[in-house]
């Protein structure tokens, strides 16, 4: 949405339900989801299967260039959850 010449917002919502994203097919609390949030967890190969979900509210404010400078300013809240093997919901290493 236009607020002035210079000015810009946007807000977005969104909701993505995951699957295939792999947890350990024996009753663990482990999900690939959290890969790469650290650097010191082992993932062994094993059967794995998944349930999982992110949603969350964006917020944008641009301003375009004029009187020499510009900036553009981004905020999110979300939640990012998965079901694990032992059917319990954790939150993500990323929430």
């Amino acid at each position: 949405m236009q607020i002035s010449k210079f000015f810009k917002t946007k807000v977005e919502a969104y909701f993505q339900y995951l699957w295939n994203v792999p947890v350990y097919a024996v009753p663990s609390s482990v999900s690939l989801l959290n890969r790469g949030a650290s650097f010191n967890r082992f993932f062994p190969i094993y059967t794995m299967e998944n349930k999982g979900y992110n949603y969350g509210l964006e917020f944008t404010l641009e301003k375009i260039f004029s009187k020499y400078y510009f900036f553009l300013y981004s905020a999110s809240v979300f939640d990012s959850k998965y079901t694990a093997s032992n059917n319990k919901t954790f939150d993500t290493d990323f929430n």
